[in-house]
């Protein structure tokens, strides 16, 4: 495994217990987070994990992100695969840029340098920016995205199984799941309350 300088999940949540979905967490039974809108770099971590405790949005994208791990390393195991570790700088980096797709355009590429949002240009550039470093470059990774509309009463199980049937069900995407270079993942779905969709990303990384 190439990616030694990243945080995993056993690190990460040391500090307050593995996270679990919950079934019963909605669109409408969650708080609102101070990072709500907020692009993350790695120096954020500790803050990031204080403000995770609570019941509010980022728990659940958290939680979100973790159970679409589960879930792809199950289907990785049905193809004889190794599982994908689920990784805290990945996850800020395809958080980045749900949250670029939701306030600029829905595109692989930021190409509007001037937003506020913006992270990089493609997703190792994106990486880089999370990292505060060049360490991406010499690795090889891939990136899914995909967009659709909340329905309050629905859960978190239920929006991660849309993500990953969408990516299963489309070749190039099914592809990236199912790479048998890449080691690491992070997947971000992150809730826009205001246009009432879920933009995800998820990046890959040997």
């Amino acid at each position: 495994m190439k990616m030694n300088f990243f945080i995993s999940i056993l690190a990460v949540f040391s500090y307050f217990g593995a996270v679990k979905a919950q079934e019963s967490q909605t669109r409408n039974s969650v708080k609102q987070s101070i990072y709500i809108n907020k692009i993350l770099k790695i120096e954020d971590l500790e803050m990031l994990i204080e403000d995770a405790t609570e019941d509010n949005l980022i728990q659940v994208e958290i939680q979100a992100s973790i159970l679409f791990n589960e879930i792809l390393n199950q289907y990785r195991a049905e193809k004889k695969l190794k599982p994908m570790e689920w990784n805290i700088g990945l996850w800020m980096a395809a958080r980045n840029h749900s949250i670029y797709m939701t306030n600029e355009e829905f595109s692989h590429m930021q190409t509007k340098k001037i937003s506020t949002y913006y992270t990089g240009y493609k997703f190792f550039n994106r990486l880089n920016y999370v990292l505060s470093s060049p360490a991406a470059n010499n690795l090889a990774g891939g990136e899914n995205l995909v967009m659709f509309y909340m329905h309050p009463e629905q859960t978190i199980t239920y929006y991660v199984n849309i993500a990953f049937q969408r990516w299963k069900n489309s070749p190039g995407h099914n592809k990236n799941m199912l790479n048998p270079i890449y080691s690491n993942e992070g997947t971000s779905l992150y809730l826009d309350l205001k246009s009432n969709c879920i933009y995800g990303t998820s990046v890959f990384f040997e």
